[in-house]
């Protein structure tokens, strides 16, 4: 592991997959430098994200003391920032460059303390700490060309006890096969909100026996912190290289089914049912054995 301008570099090469995504990503890191230029308190740079309210969600699960957090795939970091500002140590690990840029920006700007570690979560092992009480996966397993060794290298930074959270993972309806997903993913990229990163696509209940082969226990199926609306506002403003991803047909439809689905499962044995057969969105919860 080598430090270069205070970020702490544990990979020493990426997947192909990787380094297209690490191009693909710069405007976007672009971008938020001059949304982070107009913001004058964390506060105003969090409301920019749904991060921080999936998170908030998650760790009421948690002790209320402060921990050591290694949070994994931050992107623009407003999760890393969000679990700083609630007092705990956080490790935050990021692929790209000019994201970790950024969090270091934002970082020094707010006043709250953040370890930059630009990687992939592949190479954990390489990574020189240990002990974590919890490591969150920010919609970032899913980005991983390998999730098995990720999630292995995982279990071995936790100090026994501690848990693990896949947060708003990318997940694939039960009547998609695999290789449709992946060709529509080549063929109408823009329809698919693919933004050009290393994408891959499982079933909810891959990432739970992901989970269960590394080690863990105690795994649990949870509700994500976004209501219909949220998720029906977020749709609609999604947009790809500029391009609007979602027409006002497919909104339509959008709009039924996520309506339907949260009056659906309201009740938690049905609500249980539905994320692991992979229906709705949910986040994942698991253990290491003490």
């Amino acid at each position: 592991m080598t430090i270069l301008n205070n970020i702490r570099i544990f990979s020493n090469s990426f997947s192909d997959g990787v380094k297209t995504e690490r191009i693909a990503l710069k405007p976007y890191a672009d971008e938020h430098v001059k949304i982070l230029s107009g913001c004058a308190t964390l506060g105003e740079y969090l409301c920019k994200s749904n991060a921080p309210s999936e998170y908030m969600k998650l760790i009421q699960l948690l002790p209320n003391e402060s921990m050591k957090i290694l949070d994994i795939g931050v992107g623009r970091g407003e999760s890393a920032l969000f679990l700083s500002s609630l007092g705990h140590k956080v490790f935050a690990v990021e692929p790209s460059e000019d994201f970790c840029q950024l969090l270091l920006s934002a970082s020094s700007k707010f006043g709250m303390p953040v370890t930059v570690c630009q990687g992939v979560a592949e190479d954990l092992s390489q990574l020189g700490e240990a002990d974590f009480d919890v490591i969150f996966f920010n919609s970032s397993l899913h980005h991983c060309d390998d999730p098995m060794a990720a999630l292995r290298h995982s279990y071995g930074l936790l100090r026994p006890g501690g848990g693990i959270f896949l947060a708003s993972e990318l997940y694939i309806r039960p009547w998609v096969s695999k290789v449709k997903w992946y060709e529509r993913l080549r063929t109408h990229p823009i329809e698919m909100g693919h933004y050009g990163g290393n994408e891959h696509a499982y079933y909810s209940w891959e990432y739970m026996s992901l989970l269960k082969k590394s080690g863990f226990d105690d795994m649990r199926v949870l509700p994500i912190a976004f209501s219909a609306l949220d998720r029906l506002s977020s749709i609609l403003s999604l947009r790809i290289r500029g391009v609007r991803v979602h027409g006002e047909a497919e909104f339509l439809l959008r709009a039924i089914y996520y309506i339907v689905l949260s009056r659906f499962t309201r009740l938690p044995f049905l609500f249980q049912f539905a994320a692991r057969m992979s229906l709705v969105a949910c986040n994942y919860y698991a253990r290491k054995p003490i």
